[in-house]
């Protein structure tokens, strides 16, 4: 009898930057490289989902959510939770403990095509079984303030062709109900109006926002001036035509890194479109990569690059008792399979 195949096992590599000769920025390889998972994801988020017992992965293909080890060893999840609506999709996971029971919830945001609305399932993980244990009808998303701190803001989108975008608030647990807390988030007044547009980080001691164009370009804004990339970031194939004439990108998350000096690092994916580049207004993309950018006093200036074998559906910074920090990124190949990766920040 044939033997059977040994069960796939996370490939941990030293961390590594190869220098180029030609004066560009370095080329990243990954310090550890998952299992395949078989389905093409489409959010990832990293917490502490479990409590006390060490971070897990939260995963989404769309229609179900899975929990992993982190790092997984496998591509046998720990627990699963499919929505029973019709035909959902998932397009962000966020996690945070707010209810303050020591274990972080798995905010799951996605379209409601029953009900064509947006909206956030809340799930929590009790042993083995993901459960949900709440809804409310905004969408949830972790973003940074201009000195780091990670928080869930949260948008309610509307069928208004006048008015579709609701004011962004910080979201709260409070009387037994997730709710919008107050005041609203302020800095976003620098050009964003979408919830997965941007984040904030401090630059040279000053605030500013760190936006998405309508043309995939990065705008960093601060309170006099802006500063544009030449290259466009944040492509992604999550995306929902709204009221006709708006199409809702739900980008991967730019994380900002900082150190005892100040800013250490924004990350941003690049995804690349098929058939070069004319399938970009499809939402086709064959492959990515992830650009480390410093802030050089004028510019950001490209670091490093990763490389990747498919293209960006998330990523997240993560800090672990005993490890060092991380990048994780979560990408889809050509194949329909996908892969968590981790890179030395």
């Amino acid at each position: 009898l044939k033997a059977a195949p040994p069960a796939p096992v996370a490939v941990i590599w030293a961390p590594a930057t190869m220098p180029r000769t030609d004066g560009s920025a370095a080329v990243r390889a990954p310090r550890w490289r998952g299992p395949g998972f078989d389905y093409q994801a489409t959010a990832l988020a990293v917490g502490n989902i479990r409590g006390n017992e060490g971070l897990l992965a939260a995963v989404s293909d769309g229609r179900r959510v899975f929990i992993y080890p982190y790092p997984p060893a496998d591509a046998k999840a720990l627990a699963e939770f499919r929505h029973a609506g019709n035909a959902p999709k998932i397009y962000s996971l966020e996690t945070a403990d707010l209810n303050g029971n020591g274990r972080a919830e798995v905010f799951a945001s996605l379209y409601n095509d029953t009900f064509a609305r947006f909206e956030t399932v809340v799930l929590e993980l009790d042993g083995d079984k993901l459960a949900q244990i709440a809804e409310f009808p905004y969408l949830a998303r972790a973003v940074q303030d201009e000195k780091g701190k990670t928080f869930l803001a949260a948008q309610q989108i509307l069928d208004d062709k006048s008015f579709p975008f609701g004011t962004i608030y910080p979201l709260v647990y409070q009387n037994g109900k997730y709710a919008l807390g107050r005041p609203a988030v302020s800095f976003i007044k620098r050009r964003a109006d979408w919830l997965y547009d941007f984040t904030s980080a401090t630059i040279d001691g000053k605030p500013a926002t760190l936006s998405a164009t309508n043309t995939d370009l990065l705008r960093v804004q601060f309170a006099k001036g802006n500063w544009k990339t030449s290259e466009t970031y944040g492509q992604t194939p999550n995306r929902v035509r709204w009221n006709g004439d708006r199409m809702l990108l739900f980008r991967p998350q730019m994380p900002v890194r900082y150190d005892a000096q100040g800013l250490a690092g924004i990350y941003l994916a690049k995804n690349i479109a098929a058939a070069y580049g004319l399938a970009a207004p499809f939402g086709l993309y064959t492959r990515g990569e992830v650009h480390r950018k410093d802030w050089n006093g004028l510019s950001l200036a490209t670091s490093w690059t990763a490389e990747l074998g498919g293209y960006v559906t998330g990523m997240a910074l993560v800090a672990q008792p005993g490890r060092p920090e991380e990048l994780a990124v979560l990408l889809v190949g050509t194949a329909g399979k996908s892969s968590l990766w981790a890179f030395d920040p």
